[in-house]
């Protein structure tokens, strides 16, 4: 395991980098993510949020310096809770529909058309990486 606490780091009189602390576990792929710069160029980074997502145990969104955000690619996604559902069913012509996961059973449209078997499919959704990233942080990273 590798453990760092305050980490400080600048390329002049004002801190780039200031009393960071996180810790890598063995094994563990850890992603810094963040706009050009946020403050993570001494480290392994990408800018790519899929590759992140796939390939990364844990990430670290890091902007001006400082981490906005750390956990697994899928707690960051799930904690928002914004999981959508899309259906369509046929009433004369195709027709879709979409309400949250989580209030599915309140959506009467959608809970009659299971009734009646009339859905033609369900497609579940929720936020990617990159859409939590400018939540959290307000920027992009490019």
């Amino acid at each position: 395991m590798l453990t760092v606490q305050n980490l400080s780091f600048s390329y002049s009189k004002k801190p780039f980098i200031e009393n960071m602390d996180f810790h890598v576990d063995t094994g563990e792929i850890f992603g810094f993510l963040g706009p050009s710069g946020a403050g993570k160029t001494i480290f392994l980074t990408t800018y790519n949020m899929m590759d992140a997502a796939e390939l990364c145990d844990r990430v670290a969104f890091i902007v001006n310096g400082s981490i906005k955000a750390l956990d697994s690619p899928h707690n960051l996604i799930m904690r928002k809770g914004a999981a959508k559902i899309k259906y369509t069913y046929y009433d004369g012509y195709e027709r879709t529909g979409e309400c949250l996961l989580s209030v599915t059973s309140e959506d009467s449209i959608f809970t009659n058309l299971v009734k009646e078997n009339r859905i033609v499919s369900v497609h579940s959704s929720e936020p990617t990486l990159n859409d939590i990233f400018m939540e959290v942080t307000g920027r992009t990273l490019q």
